[in-house]
């Protein structure tokens, strides 16, 4: 502990010279149990994490502690793959929300509309049918209600397999972030970090903001960013 709390301490330091409110925080132990009861015991909104840690021969990507994480999280998490054409700050402009039309990929709306609210973002839900036809309307109540709510929303459909055409239009709708849930209609074909949403946090060039549909929901309809982020 001493030897990272210098670490820290400049961490803290330099957040708060940016007019970030920052507080320190050493804990010992298994380091995905301490992180989640941080976030439990804290007054947090959001848990914030790095997909790779320290080590470069054996990288933390949803591996044993950001996994442990997002299995068992009862906060949304905004996950940031570290890579060299990224270094500026992400601004939530352009919000890009997968959306199945199951009450589990649902789940992602509360967090996704917080952003949206908090950043004046706009949100575009998509979805990858096979008849783009039959998920038009869907999309047209959800983006009706998110723009009742006050903020803006626009729709999207994409032909192809999910992963990659959910990827493809985070780029051609040049997203800063991608928020989902972990769980979408079958927990068969969309199980955690299986087919989708693994191939998305692994090959996205943007944030991911994710929400274990299982675990997480507890004050998600008012969660905003006045508590507090644990990173």
């Amino acid at each position: 502990e001493a030897r990272l709390r210098p670490d820290l301490d400049a961490m803290e330091y330099e957040l708060q010279s940016r007019g970030i409110r920052a507080r320190g925080r050493l804990r010992s132990g298994d380091p995905s149990e301490e992180i989640l009861a941080e976030a439990s015991e804290g007054d947090y909104d959001w848990i914030a994490m790095a997909t790779h840690g320290a080590s470069t021969r054996d990288p933390m990507l949803f591996g044993s502690v950001t996994l442990r994480v997002i299995r068992s999280s009862p906060l949304p998490l905004f996950l940031y793959r570290p890579h060299a054409d990224h270094e500026s700050p992400t601004e939530f402009r352009r919000i890009l929300v997968p959306l199945d039309g199951s009450p589990a990929a649902e789940k992602i709306l509360p967090a996704a509309e917080s952003l949206g609210r908090e950043f004046g973002s706009i949100l575009f839900y998509l979805s990858v049918p096979r008849d783009a036809r039959q998920v038009l309307p869907y999309l047209r109540k959800q983006v009706r209600q998110t723009k009742q709510a006050g903020v803006r929303a626009a729709l999207a459909t994409r032909p192809g397999d999910p992963g990659p055409a959910i990827l493809r239009a985070a780029r051609s709708l040049r997203a800063d972030v991608i928020a989902l849930t972990t769980h979408g209609r079958s927990d068969d074909s969309f199980v955690l970090f299986g087919e989708v949403a693994s191939e998305i946090l692994h090959e996205s060039d943007v944030p991911v903001v994710v929400v274990n549909s299982r675990t997480c929901g507890v004050g998600l309809a008012t969660a905003g960013t006045d508590g507090g982020v644990w990173i």
